[in-house]
């Protein structure tokens, strides 16, 4: 019997390596699931994110290939991730396995991720690996303004990994030695982004107990939206309670997080997160920086689920002829395009992001000329 995506993701952010193990020689696990993208993460690319060494030693012996992308080439590689979960083990492992250390993704090699994030461990263990002259130089600024950018003090490193240990003492002893309890770590997460993505529930109320502001994040999804995404129903009552905002910015627009995104989490917990944002006079209506409502994403990602949970709480459509076009695009049918045309308010509308139709239809093309290349 085939595991669910929900039980081997389970497995992975846990760090079951025994259950992935026993999923993997029972054949629980296709190999043609392991290489397989779903909203631009496959098994192998969550591990390395979270930096599972020994699961992403298991998915590659099994098969999964380090330097897919996705069918359209659009999803970042297991090495990019790798890099963001700060394990230079894990990112000598995928070098050594063939990962393209070359291959850019949304602007950024490898080494330019680790260069933002202020990794310099991995950084100088990929510098060599780049052939790019601009790559290097570009990614070399980048850690520069990291790092001068990381003045924080002892004890803030300290209340950082005591939260990542989930070590309750230590991170009383960094508060009563001054640490700023909003400190943001390489990642640009929180002490609370820390809790949440640990599900650690006694460290995030000894954060909330002494003043964690749950609205600060440095570019991280905010930390209700984390926790909404993450199916964390309880700790999305405590960050309400605690202050947070209930719309956020992130990636142009409040709600964009609760719209399309919950992947992966069951439909009982989906609605129960929704119920309490309900309780707390959430308008699922409110509309984002391109005139996009929760809606009108949730039928962009073709998510009958969550169309019929946001239209249970009185949610309006939009502008659905928007997401009609961006669809017909996506889907290159001419002919629905040339029909839904005349009836668009906006033709330069956007959807998903800072992009117009025109936008998505010419990235097609150039994929397409790229592979000739």
């Amino acid at each position: 019997m085939v595991l669910s995506s929900i039980q081997v993701e389970y497995y992975i952010e846990n760090g079951d390596v025994d259950a992935i193990r026993n999923a993997l020689q029972h054949d629980e696990i296709p190999l043609s699931e392991i290489n397989c993208f779903v909203d631009e993460v496959s098994y192998l690319t969550l591990a390395a994110e979270l930096g599972q060494l020994e699961i992403v030693k298991l998915f590659v012996e099994y098969g999964a290939d380090v330097n897919n992308t996705g069918q359209e080439d659009c999803a970042d590689p297991a090495l990019h991730m790798a890099v963001t979960s700060g394990n230079l083990e894990l990112v000598k492992y995928l070098v050594d396995q063939g990962a393209d250390t070359d291959y850019y993704t949304g602007g950024m090699t490898a080494l330019e991720v680790a260069a933002e994030l202020g990794f310099e461990d991995i950084y100088n263990y990929l510098l060599p690996l780049i052939s790019s002259v601009f790559r290097k130089a570009k990614a070399q600024k980048l850690l520069r303004n990291k790092l001068s950018s990381l003045d924080i003090k002892e004890c803030d490193r300290e209340l950082i990994g005591a939260s990542r240990k989930g070590n309750l003492s230590q991170v009383m002893s960094a508060i009563r030695a001054g640490a700023n309890i909003n400190t943001i770590d390489e990642a640009g997460s929180t002490p609370i982004h820390i809790a949440i993505q640990k599900e650690n529930y006694d460290l995030l109320n000894i954060l909330l107990k002494h003043g964690a502001d749950p609205n600060i994040n440095g570019g991280q999804l905010p930390a209700i939206g984390l926790a909404s995404l993450m199916g964390r129903a309880t700790m999305v009552k405590k960050i309400i309670k605690a202050g947070a905002d209930l719309y956020p910015l992130f990636n142009g627009g409040p709600l964009i997080y609760w719209d399309y995104s919950y992947g992966n989490l069951c439909l009982n917990t989906i609605k129960e997160i929704f119920s309490i944002l309900k309780e707390n006079e959430v308008d699922f209506n409110i509309k984002d920086q391109y005139g996009n409502t929760a809606l009108m994403y949730a039928y962009f990602a073709n998510r009958g689920d969550l169309i019929e949970i946001l239209n249970a709480n009185g949610a309006i459509e939009g502008d659905l002829e928007k997401v009609r076009l961006f669809k017909a695009v996506e889907d290159s049918d001419y002919d629905r395009v040339q029909l839904i045309i005349p009836n668009i308010s906006d033709i330069n509308g956007k959807v998903g992001g800072d992009f117009t139709p025109l936008h998505r239809a010419a990235e097609k093309i150039i994929k397409i000329l790229l592979k000739f290349y």
